[in-house]
């Protein structure tokens, strides 16, 4: 073999040694093979500087998250965009499904877009870097599952939750966040911006919402910690708690009523559960939201562990909310039919009738508490 080649193979190998270097930097694999999801780093919480070489200016950037988006995850959404278009990247916020009218006075401005909307459609044709919120299970991205399957965009899930499909080319995770605002605070701080009154607002509203405000098991120190920065920065919190939780529909109302006049109480007073068809939520012009906060409602009986609402939806679904107190892990419960969530609040979609959803829901909630006991 001449010099000249032996000189040429070692250089292409060099060249490779720092191709795989860069990569491996960058949270990518090396070419050739398949992306790995990177997983948290041990101890201290996601590796936030694994995103530095993705957020090159002028990108496009599009942030999604779950289907019946939440406090979580709107607010999740909006923090992280402004942080992004400090950065110099052009950003869109495309969601399966349209704002909640609760945390509307969130987006006065109208950032949110649903997946239908052309603008949406533009951002999700250009997109380069994808961020999955709150969420990394695709059967719960809605209309945006096939477009997240088949975009060559890179993948980046930041979430709190246990549940992970292994389609993210980067995972941010923390499962022992309160909320996946948190996380996105930690993000900003830790990459060295500040944090603008916007932000602080939508953070605030992850933060209150996910932990119930603050009476969910993830609460702590830091919890409040967080919240009072987040106060430094300029939030209400008054005025808050009034645009989340003071602006009830009548529907709401009535089907709360409706709900707790037909609560069943099993299990020795440990296990309450309703069930709501969908002619109960027609008669009085009910939507998603409306139903959002009853299952809540059933935790606060005397006795009550775990609480069940169990919802007709159109073509012949059912919706169940679980929630518990303490150690009844109602996660396990709903990872029995495909659902998930956190230890004290999940949620299941079954693809069978109310009437069958119920039986089968109901039994294996009865094991659960039968074996707690």
């Amino acid at each position: 073999m001449s010099a000249v080649v032996r000189r040429s193979k070692t250089a292409k190998r060099r060249v490779l040694k720092k191709a795989k270097r860069r990569a491996r930097r960058a949270g990518a694999a090396p070419r050739g093979r398949r992306r790995k999801p990177l997983a948290a780093a041990a101890g201290g919480g996601p590796r936030w500087k694994l995103l530095l070489p993705h957020l090159r200016r002028g990108r496009q950037a599009v942030i999604s998250t779950h289907v019946n988006p939440d406090g979580d995850g709107l607010g999740s959404q909006l923090a992280l965009a402004a942080y992004l278009k400090q950065r110099g990247l052009r950003v869109a916020i495309v969601n399966s499904d349209p704002v909640p009218r609760a945390y509307g006075f969130m987006d006065p401005r109208g950032e949110i877009l649903t997946c239908r909307d052309p603008a949406a459609r533009r951002a999700m044709d250009a997109c380069k870097l994808l961020f999955a919120l709150d969420n990394g299970t695709l059967s719960r991205m809605g209309d945006l599952e096939g477009w997240i399957r088949e975009t060559p965009a890179f993948k980046i899930c930041i979430d709190h939750h246990a549940s992970q499909d292994d389609i993210w080319d980067l995972r941010l995770i923390d499962e022992g966040a309160c909320s996946t605002g948190t996380l996105i605070y930690q993000m900003i701080r830790t990459l060295g911006a500040r944090l603008n009154p916007a932000q602080a607002l939508a953070i605030y509203v992850a933060l209150i919402t996910d932990t119930g405000y603050f009476r969910f098991s993830r609460t702590d120190a830091s919890t409040y910690r967080l919240a009072a920065d987040l106060l430094d920065a300029g939030v209400d919190p008054i005025w808050v708690y009034h645009e989340v939780y003071e602006r009830n529909s009548l529907a709401y109302l009535r089907l709360l009523g409706t709900a707790l006049s037909n609560v069943n109480i099993e299990c020795g007073g440990r296990l309450g559960w309703v069930s709501l068809s969908r002619q109960q939520i027609d008669e009085v012009d009910g939507g998603e939201e409306d139903t959002s906060e009853i299952v809540n409602s059933l935790l606060t009986l005397d006795g009550i562990r775990m609480a069940l609402l169990l919802k007709e939806m159109p073509a012949q679904k059912t919706k169940v909310s679980l929630r518990s107190k303490g150690e009844i892990d109602v996660n396990v419960l709903a990872g029995r039919f495909g659902g998930g969530g956190h230890r004290n609040a999940a949620g299941i979609l079954l693809a069978e009738p109310l009437e069958r959803g119920v039986e089968r829901v109901l039994e294996q909630a009865r094991r659960l508490l039968a074996a707690e006991s």
